[in-house]
C-alpha cells in the first residue's frame, strides 16, 4: 500500500540541495580559473616584456620555459586547493546535505529497508522501501528530482565499475637551462613511476516512467564498497519479483 504523503512528496525537485551544491561547484571552478587567468596575464607579461628587452628570439623562449614553469604552477596550485580547500569543504557542507536529504524524506513517509548515502562526487540518497511499495533516489545527475518508482517503473538495474589509475613518479638527476635574460627550467633526466589502479563501482538504475516518452536512469556512485552496491541490486532485483 502506497503512502499518498510520499507520493507527493516524490514529485517535487529538492531545490534547497540543487543550489547548495550547484553553488559550491561554481565556486571551486571559478577558483581554478581564476588562477589560470592570473598565471595566463603572468605569462603575457614576461612574453611581452621579453620581446621588448630582447627580440622575438627572446619572447619565444620565454614563452616556452615561463610557460612549462606556470603549467607546472597550475597544477600543483590547484591539486593542493583541492586536497586542503576543496575536497574538505565539499565534505562539510554534502554531508550535510545527504543527511538532511535522508531525515526529510523519512519524515515524509519513507521506511527504508535498504538505503544509501554518499556525499562524493555530490551528495544523494537511494532508499528501497518495501512497506511503501517505493524505490526512492534523488542525485545530482537528475536536477535532484525527488524520485520515488514502484516496481514495474523500474525496467533494469545493474553493477558498474570503472578503474582508475594513479600514477607516482620519482625524478633524479637533471639538467637545466637558461636564456640571456634570466629564465630557466630544470628538468629530470631519469624517473621512476609506480602505478596503482583503484577501481570504483557504481550502481545504474534505468526506469521508465508513465507517460514519459523515454527511459530515464541514474547512477548511484558507492566506491569502492562493490559488495555492497551488488547487495542493493539484489535488494532491487529480489523487491521487482515480490
Amino acid at each position: 500500500m502506497e503512502n499518498n504523503a510520499l507520493i507527493q512528496y516524490g514529485s517535487t525537485q529538492d531545490s534547497r540541495t540543487f543550489h547548495a551544491v550547484r553553488q559550491t561547484e561554481q565556486i571551486c571552478a571559478w577558483t581554478v580559473l581564476g588562477i589560470g587567468g592570473f598565471l595566463l596575464l603572468v605569462l603575457i607579461a614576461n612574453v611581452l616584456g621579453s620581446f621588448f628587452k630582447h627580440g622575438i628570439g627572446e619572447a619565444i623562449l620565454a614563452l616556452l620555459l615561463v610557460g612549462v614553469v606556470l603549467c607546472l604552477v597550475f597544477v600543483g596550485v590547484t591539486k593542493l586547493l583541492e586536497l586542503l580547500v576543496f575536497k574538505p569543504w565539499k565534505a562539510v557542507r554534502y554531508s550535510a546535505c545527504a543527511k538532511r536529504m535522508a531525515a526529510e524524506a523519512q519524515q515524509n513517509g519513507l521506511r527504508p529497508v535498504a538505503a544509501h548515502q554518499w556525499t562524493w562526487p555530490q551528495p544523494g540518497v537511494l532508499a528501497l522501501d518495501r512497506q511503501n511499495n517505493a524505490l526512492f533516489a534523488c542525485v545530482w545527475g537528475n536536477g535532484y528530482e525527488r524520485l520515488l518508482l514502484s516496481p514495474r517503473e523500474v525496467i533494469g538495474v545493474k553493477v558498474e565499475r570503472e578503474s582508475e589509475i594513479h600514477t607516482d613518479t620519482k625524478h633524479g638527476g637533471s639538467f637545466a637551462i637558461f636564456s640571456s635574460g634570466g629564465w630557466g627550467y630544470q628538468f629530470g633526466s631519469r624517473s621512476k613511476s609506480k602505478s596503482v589502479t583503484i577501481e570504483r563501482a557504481f550502481l545504474e538504475i534505468h526506469y521508465q516512467r508513465e507517460g514519459a516518452a523515454a527511459p530515464g536512469w541514474v547512477a548511484v556512485p558507492y566506491g569502492e564498497e562493490r559488495r555492497e552496491a551488488d547487495s542493493m541490486a539484489v535488494a532491487i532485483q529480489q523487491w521487482q519479483r515480490q
